[in-house]
Order: structure tokens, then C-alpha cells, then sequence
């Protein structure tokens, strides 16, 4: 039996949001960290932010002491330093009152201050216990609609040295919008401008409940059923704002053709993409972009059997990143 990873939290204050209902908010971390003697010398921290109505234990799911599920785990046991972040809103983050504040750049500007200060912490040694890392990579990773999250952050802030793009693309989710809500694809700059407002005259909530339905059944079915019920400790309501966004066609299009660094991408071939190959494209200015499509899997990837390939994918592909 493996030595147990060195797991802990951490709430990293968010000062630079603006606006009221936007104060004093925080955002809490989870960190999973190798054996020191593991770690090469230029190490990769990865910063994992989860899709739509999950907390950041996506990343490390478990069950009945069975960790054969978590990423953050299978990284940490290859000499990577994993970061798991709750979306403000989420999980153990703040949750402001007003949750259609919480619109796609104030989670990306709260998602780059966040990575900001902990590469500050990394750096300068300030995790207990832990040392130093003087040189390291930044790697966004990040799930459905943490991965637009992911995408967003690196192209308006740029705290990454690569990105890992999971189950997620700006080609959006059409025939899954409401009527009031299609005018706005392909139209980013209304997508960023109007959704906020849409959403609140529909005087819905602005954290929402994933309903039972054909769509959302579509989004977790399969996998091993083990894995299937590590699900269900991670999921929590949606960010209605954020949630939208992602689905909208070409919301995030513009950031994706703006990021200058190596892109992995991984879909399954029963994912929410009828045409995965065509995803790299939108990544024009990157300059190397990896494709994966992983047999007989669903959006969950982590929950298939196919998780084992994509472990070994994404360490082959962590150490080619340039330093």
C-alpha cells in the first residue's frame, strides 16, 4: 500500500475584484503534493478548476479509500505539484449574495489572482513544510466549464506556461440554449455584454440546481460504477452565469485563438463534441496543440477505464512543455 499524499487547504484572499458584493471574497484551495525527493527539477504545479456543477473534488475523486479515480492523485504520484480550485461560488469558496455578479471575467480575474499567489507561496517557500521551488511551470487545467474558465484566464491574464483542455471547446452546446439565449452565439462581445442581464430579468437563480433531465443524464452517464458514485460527493449547483457562457457558441473563441502556449485537449468518443478533431483549430496562435479522444468514454473522464491512458498522455505531454 502507497504512503498517503500530503493534502491540505488553503483560502487565498481575492482583493483586486471591483464592485460591490465583490469584497472581501475567497477563494479555497486544495493542495496535493509529491514526495519531495520526486519532484524533478523544474517542476509542473498544475491548476485544476472543475466544470459546471462540481466542486474542485473532481480532481480527486475517492471512494471507501479508493483514490484509483483521482487525478490529483495519479499527478502527485508522478512528481507533479496539483492545485484544486473552488470557483468562487462553489464548494468551500465565497458565495457572494448576488451570484449573477459572478459572470466569466470576474471568475477567470479571481482564478489569475488566485494562481498569482500561489506561485508567489511556491516560489518563496511558504508552503509548511514544503520547499522551495525557484523554478517551476504553471499549468491551467481545466474541465468543461472550468476549462472555458481555464481558457478565459490565460487569454486576458496569461498565468499559465501551457493548458490542458478537457471535455470543453468554444463550439458550444446550441440546441441545449434557451430561445432568449441563441441570438448570442458567435457573438462574443454580446455574450460577455448581455448574459448577465438576460439571466436576471428571466428572474431565475443565479445558483442553480441541474435539473433531471436527457441532457444532463447525457453529461455524467457511464463509466464504472464504483466511479459513478464518487460523483455524487463533488456535485453542487451550477453558476448560472458562467454555466450559460460556456455553452454558448463562440463565447470564448476569442481567448482560445489568443493563447501562445502548448495546448493539450482530451475528449472522450462518447463526450458532449461531435467533431473533437476540429477543436484544435481554435487554438491558431498556440504553438504546438495536442489531441486526445479516449476510447469508450464519456464527459466524466475520470471515471472510465480509459483514466489510466490519459494519465500516462498528459505526464508524456507535461514533460515536453518547454521550460
Amino acid at each position: 500500500m502507497q504512503d498517503e499524499l500530503d493534502r491540505r487547504t488553503l483560502g487565498i484572499p481575492v482583493e483586486t475584484l471591483q464592485g460591490e458584493g465583490l469584497q472581501g471574497l475567497t477563494v479555497s484551495c486544495a493542495l496535493v503534493l509529491p514526495e519531495p525527493e520526486n519532484l524533478p527539477p523544474q517542476p509542473r504545479v498544475l491548476f485544476c478548476l472543475p466544470g459546471g456543477g462540481m466542486t474542485r473534488g473532481y480532481f480527486d475523486l475517492e471512494t471507501e479509500g479508493d483514490r484509483s479515480y483521482s487525478f490529483g492523485e495519479a499527478m502527485a504520484r508522478k512528481g507533479h505539484v496539483v492545485v484544486l480550485v473552488d470557483h468562487l461560488g462553489l464548494g468551500d469558496s465565497s458565495q457572494p449574495e448576488d451570484g449573477f455578479l459572478l459572470h466569466p471575467g470576474v471568475l477567470a480575474a479571481a482564478t489569475a489572482e488566485t494562481v498569482g499567489k500561489l506561485q508567489d507561496l511556491f516560489r518563496n517557500g511558504q508552503i509548511e513544510g514544503f520547499p522551495a521551488l525557484p523554478e517551476f511551470l504553471s499549468i491551467g487545467v481545466g474541465h468543461s466549464m472550468g476549462a472555458m474558465l481555464t481558457a478565459l484566464t490565460q487569454g486576458r491574464f496569461r498565468p499559465y506556461d501551457a493548458v490542458i483542455i478537457l471535455g470543453a471547446g468554444p463550439y458550444g452546446l446550441y440546441d441545449f440554449l434557451d430561445e432568449k439565449l441563441k441570438p448570442l452565439a458567435n457573438e462574443p462581445e454580446k455574450a460577455n455584454s448581455e448574459l448577465e442581464g438576460i439571466l436576471r430579468a428571466g428572474n431565475g437563480d443565479a445558483y442553480w440546481v441541474l435539473p433531471a433531465s436527457p441532457e444532463s443524464k447525457q453529461m455524467f452517464r457511464g463509466g464504472d460504477r464504483r466511479g459513478a458514485s464518487t460523483l455524487r460527493d463533488v456535485r453542487c449547483h451550477l453558476l448560472a452565469v458562467a454555466g450559460m457562457f460556456s455553452m454558448i457558441p463562440g463565447s470564448w473563441a476569442p481567448e482560445c485563438a489568443s493563447i501562445e502556449v502548448p495546448v493539450f485537449i482530451a475528449f472522450g468518443d462518447e463526450d458532449l463534441c461531435d467533431s473533437p478533431h476540429a477543436v484544435p483549430a481554435y487554438f491558431s496562435a498556440s504553438p504546438h496543440v495536442s489531441l486526445s479522444v479516449l476510447p469508450q468514454t464519456g464527459h466524466t473522464h475520470f471515471i472510465f477505464p480509459s483514466r489510466e491512458i490519459l494519465w500516462r498522455q498528459v505526464d508524456d505531454w507535461l514533460t515536453t512543455v518547454p521550460g
